[in-house]
């Protein structure tokens, strides 16, 4: 029913207007309001990765502090060493490092050989499949 009285026709009016204005112009509305939000996300991803790139500094930053103070830590306790002690310390610090050497290698080489064994039980397991496929038929 359509108002009689201006002001009720002119709320229609607006009210009609802006129902069409919504239905027309909306898609707009949500297609920039998705390009904001894209944006947005994009924005907070680069954050995101600044900051852990940051911390990733930081950590290789702090690992470098902890070797050079163990380093040094290392020189005092030698300076305060016998010449003899001294040599001892080299000779152990040494032989430990390559007992670490040795051991990665020797797991290394285990890890090698399982998978070869593993890839030999495989292919036997094949070719025994199909010696028996060929047999059957």
């Amino acid at each position: 029913m359509i108002p009689t009285d201006p002001k009720e026709a002119a709320n229609v009016g607006k009210q009609w207007g802006e129902a069409i204005t919504d239905s027309v112009f909306g898609f707009s509305d949500d297609i920039k309001k998705v390009k904001a939000k894209n944006q947005a996300t994009k924005a907070r991803n680069e954050l995101i990765k600044i900051n852990n790139e940051v911390a990733r500094n930081n950590n290789l930053l702090r690992q470098q502090a902890m070797r050079e103070l163990a380093d040094e830590q290392e020189r005092q306790r030698m300076a305060r060493m016998s010449p003899a002690q001294r040599e001892a310390y080299k000779k152990a610090k040494a032989k430990a490092e390559l007992d670490e050497r040795n051991r990665k290698v020797e797991a290394e080489n285990t890890k090698q050989i399982i998978i070869a064994s593993l890839i030999g039980i495989f292919v036997l397991f094949a070719i025994g499949m199909g010696v028996l496929f060929v047999l059957r038929h």
